[in-house]
């Protein structure tokens, strides 16, 4: 240099590479662990209880008591209150009024579930300390406002979105008519129904981020439905590519717990009940005991990956550490 010192031209050795600094999306894998426990287990059991408690009281009232919409992925804890709004959407009033009675009760099993969840998994992602599971679930107790709320709140803005749909439809059916309506003006329809599928997305992945904040970081409902929202508006790439992988992870992990479980029962019933009577079948009992089995570890899974996006998101936006976290620290109760 200049100076006339001479330079450090040894070669640099490279004797590991920590990938979950380099790669952080890479910790969103360790959401498989996590739902693993029993902390994360026994809640995603007791809400798939619950779910399916408010299923058979109050069914479902479309065409065969089938949803319109099917989302094979995703747990039925999950998927039940997006195929009730979707049918809610198309079929609005015709249905009478229990359907505005089911999806609130499915949000909020859904909402109580998730902060439970997501307080073990972040105590354990954070600081790697568990929490117990009566301590998660009073934690979910605790903040029962703040989770009703963030359910308010989103019924709110989804109801605003479904009322622009049915503005815009209603508008385009007056003026063009029913028999011409996809040949004349289905292009407002159609990008209305489009902005609606987006904006809902958005909305109800804010809404899952917000159930994180509720458990990761003990925020109250606005707050956490805000902070959830906005990271998905000012962050929409990653959160579209995390919650992509989350939902390859549980298409993957849904297919392969089904094939464990059936596999084990096959074999359970055979060796037990085929050597007495080779006619015996499981039954449905049997069956719906492996689908609540199946759908424990999926509720699991996810809510343990929304745990895991949140706090990675906290980082990113936020520039948070782990340790900084609420999660990351000793609770005081």
């Amino acid at each position: 240099n200049g100076n006339g010192e001479d330079m450090n031209n040894d070669a640099v050795r490279v004797n590991q590479i920590d990938f979950r600094k380099t790669m952080p999306s890479l910790r969103l894998f360790e959401a498989l662990g996590l739902a693993f426990s029993v902390q994360c287990l026994v809640p995603a059991f007791l809400g798939v209880l619950a779910t399916s408690a408010i299923d058979a009281a109050i069914p479902k009232t479309a065409p065969n008591g089938e949803s319109m919409l099917n989302i094979s992925s995703v747990a039925q804890q999950l998927q039940m209150p997006v195929s009730d709004f979707h049918d809610l959407v198309i079929l609005g009033f015709s249905n009478g009024f229990r359907p505005f009675i089911r999806l609130p009760l499915l949000l909020a099993v859904a909402g109580f579930t998730g902060v439970a969840i997501t307080r073990s998994a972040g105590q354990q992602f954070c600081a790697d300390r568990r929490s117990g599971v009566f301590r998660s679930l009073r934690h979910a107790a605790r903040f029962w406002q703040p989770v009703l709320i963030s359910i308010m709140l989103l019924c709110m803005m989804l109801t605003i979105a479904v009322c622009g749909f049915w503005t815009v439809l209603t508008i385009t059916k007056l003026i063009f008519g029913t028999d011409s309506l996809w040949a004349a003006a289905g292009a407002p329809v159609w990008l209305t129904s489009l902005l609606l599928i987006i904006g809902g997305s958005c909305v109800a992945s804010g809404w899952l981020l917000s159930l994180a904040a509720i458990g990761v970081d003990s925020c109250d409902g606005p707050e956490s439905l805000s902070r959830g929202i906005s990271y998905v508006l000012s962050r929409f790439q990653r959160c579209f590519c995390y919650f992509a992988i989350l939902l390859l992870m549980l298409a993957i992990s849904r297919a392969a717990v089904s094939q464990l479980t059936t596999l084990a029962g096959h074999m359970a019933t055979q060796a037990s009940l085929s050597a007495i009577n080779p006619a015996v079948d499981c039954g449905s009992g049997f069956a719906s005991f492996l689908n609540c089995a199946v759908q424990t570890w999926i509720v699991s899974l996810a809510f343990c990956g929304i745990s895991v996006i949140y706090v990675l998101l906290r980082g990113v936006e936020d520039g948070v550490s782990l340790s900084d976290i609420d999660a990351g620290k000793r609770l005081s109760s």
